[in-house]
């Protein structure tokens, strides 16, 4: 995943800045991601996640961005398999 196509889904440069704070913690984390999720995330915020985790998360997995961008798309496959489960009833 090339960090252009990363900036794609960051046109303010909000996440991959967060991963130059020193000592960023998770409220800060939490309101630099709710800024992105306002503004930037575009029509598919879990695909935006899951750009900018392959660009910047996995690098720095321990890193509170990071930790926001996994929980996202974790939460957002979870409530996916839970409607799939509710249907198949």
């Amino acid at each position: 995943m090339s960090l252009k196509r990363a900036s794609e889904h960051d046109k303010r440069g909000l996440i991959a800045e967060s991963y130059h704070i020193e000592k960023l913690d998770d409220d800060g984390a939490r309101a630099i991601f709710m800024d992105w999720a306002m503004m930037d995330a575009g029509d598919d915020p879990i695909a935006s996640m899951k750009e900018l985790w392959e660009a910047y998360g996995i690098s720095q997995p321990d890193h509170p961005m990071s930790i926001l961008l996994r929980q996202g798309i974790d939460n957002y496959k979870a409530h996916k398999n839970l409607g799939r489960r509710r249907r198949s009833r």
